[in-house]
C-alpha cells in the first residue's frame, strides 16, 4: 500500500469516497417481499432497499472510531483462537 503522502488528491477522494460508499451501504436495510401465487409462471417478488441516503465526510472520525471498537470487540469475544 501507499503511503498517503505518496497518494494524489485523486487517489484521496477515491478512497474516501469508497469508505464513505461501504459506510452507506453497511448501515442500509434490503426488504425482500415473497407473495404466493397460483402459477410456477408468475411471481411476486419485490425488492427494497432503505437508509441509503449518502454519509457525511464530516463524521469519518465517527465512524472510524466505531469501525476500532467493533474489531476491539470481535477480538475480545468471536476471533479464533491462534494457540490451537
Amino acid at each position: 500500500m501507499a503511503h498517503p503522502l505518496d497518494c494524489t488528491m485523486a487517489d484521496m477522494f477515491l478512497a474516501i469516497s469508497a469508505f464513505l460508499l461501504a459506510t452507506t451501504l453497511k448501515d442500509c436495510s434490503v426488504m425482500i417481499t415473497l407473495s404466493p401465487t397460483t402459477t410456477a409462471a408468475m411471481s411476486n417478488e419485490r425488492v427494497t432497499i432503505v437508509d441509503v441516503d449518502p454519509r457525511s465526510p464530516t463524521r469519518i472520525p465517527k465512524y472510524l472510531e466505531q469501525d476500532q471498537e467493533l474489531i476491539r470487540e470481535y477480538q475480545n469475544c468471536c476471533a479464533p483462537s491462534s494457540c490451537l
